[in-house]
């Protein structure tokens, strides 16, 4: 065997590995462009059915499921630059959900007691329950005002990450996107194909 022959038995499966790595690789950026898009949308019409719930009603449960897949698949490393603020704003509204249940929990279980019931109008609410019961029942007056602080800085960082995730670039995994000259280079490829 010569030079030559050799030369080619390892050249030919060298540039097969090369290329079908290339390939996995591109792959992979497209499914993982594609599972940012999903998550980012999804978060997003979660946030957005969190900021109607909390503006009616600071003891509405916010929904976690689109937050839980996030966390749970791994996938909020495909957020990098937001992984930080995604994590904080989950702690949250995972505090506020606890607090929510827990005022909730209280006035069921202070309006139970037979005595306090004719004086009590729920009919408003729990967080507008009337004074009386949280005169009688300062624990209520407590949850309730942990509630209330929650709820607010809650709702300013839910409306901010909503900004965010509606400027999010979900097409940056394709190379030159972000170049400043990405609209001429587009028309040139284009040309090319004619």
């Amino acid at each position: 065997m010569d030079l030559i022959q050799i030369g080619s038995l390892i050249v030919g499966p060298l540039v097969g590995v090369l290329a079908a790595y290339q390939i996995n690789e591109w792959r992979r950026e497209n499914l993982d462009r594609d599972r940012k898009k999903f998550f980012n949308n999804l978060l997003f019409e979660e946030i957005s059915k969190s900021i109607i719930l909390l503006k009616a009603n600071k003891t509405n449960l916010i929904p976690i499921d689109g937050w839980n897949s996030l966390v749970n698949s791994g996938d909020v490393a495909l957020f990098k630059d937001q992984a930080i603020q995604f994590s904080d704003v989950y702690f949250k509204i995972q505090m506020h959900n606890y607090e929510a249940t827990r005022t909730r929990d209280a006035l069921e279980a202070e309006i139970s007691i037979p005595k306090f019931k004719q004086d009590l109008d729920v009919s408003l609410g729990p967080l507008k329950a009337n004074l009386k019961l949280e005169q009688i029942f300062p624990r209520f007056s407590e949850l309730k005002c942990n509630l209330l602080t929650t709820s607010d800085k809650l709702l300013e960082d839910l409306e901010a990450l909503k900004e965010l995730l509606a400027a999010v670039d979900t097409d940056s995994s394709y190379p030159g996107y972000n170049d400043p000259r990405y609209e001429e280079i587009k028309k040139e490829l284009s040309l090319d194909k004619k």
